[in-house]
């Protein structure tokens, strides 16, 4: 499939530069580069995880290494509907996670060790960016 195809179909789109990926054209390519042991860098979207990370802030997720991640690390995994999600651990138990993004009430349920993709080793401040309101008063009253 040629770029031009890609793009008709949602998964990519270039600008200025800069390659924009879809949900799951994202998650792809994360998921074929850290087989590759390598780290993957991209631009956050949204407000799940504010504070600690910001819609457009920069974040570096890594290869897992065969390591099992602990509660309170920040990791990229598979979802249900097979979006890349970056959430908080925030509970093991029984071989499964509890993950649940920091400006979230719910949880996201049991998320089996298949789905981890990696861990969210940096993230670079974006500047000036802000979550919208409704994130804040969230954040603020829970």
């Amino acid at each position: 499939m040629t770029n031009d195809q890609q793009a008709e179909r949602g998964y990519v789109a270039a600008t200025s530069g800069t390659v924009s990926l879809s949900g799951a054209a994202m998650r792809e390519f994360l998921e074929a580069v850290l087989e590759r042991g390598a780290p993957f860098r991209f631009t956050a979207r949204g407000c799940s995880m504010y504070p600690a990370i910001k819609d457009r802030d920069v974040i570096t997720v890594s290869p897992l290494g065969g390591r099992a991640p602990g509660v309170g690390e920040v990791v990229a995994f598979r979802s249900d509907e097979e979006r890349l999600v970056v959430h908080r651990i925030v509970a093991v138990a029984e071989g499964f996670y509890e993950l649940r993004g920091d400006n979230c009430p719910m949880g996201d349920g049991r998320v089996s060790c298949d789905a981890l993709l990696g861990v969210v080793t940096r993230v670079e401040s974006h500047a000036g960016a802000a979550c919208d309101g409704a994130c804040r008063l969230r954040t603020e009253g829970g």
